[in-house]
């Protein structure tokens, strides 16, 4: 289930004409980022938003989780010799979360 495409990462990577990169390499921070996204906003109770979820594509997702797909697969590249900084990953929750995926419990 691609919910971004390549050419959209690869024009967010803003990559110079003389990098060249594999699509399969691209691919694979897509799929990674795709299932961190969706492993955060599914309910695995939830057979009706598993079937929505099942249904999205490139066209019909909604806008926060392909913005929060796109950052995570942005940082797939961006570190991809070193650990990915927390503050990514609370930016990526940050989106989800005010979006409606998954809201804080509060204490």
């Amino acid at each position: 289930m691609a919910l971004i495409t390549i050419d959209t990462l690869r024009g967010h990577l803003k990559l110079p004409s003389d990098v060249h990169v594999e699509d399969a390499e691209l691919n694979d921070f897509i799929r990674q980022a795709e299932d961190m996204v969706l492993g955060y906003i599914a309910r695995p109770d939830d057979d009706e938003q598993a079937a929505m979820i099942a249904a999205w594509t490139t066209m019909t997702v909604p806008a926060s989780v392909s913005a929060a797909v796109l950052k995570m697969a942005m940082a797939f590249w961006r570190y991809r010799d070193e650990p990915i900084p927390e503050s990514i990953w609370e930016n990526v929750a940050a989106i989800l979360q005010m979006a409606g995926y998954r809201r804080p419990v509060a204490v």
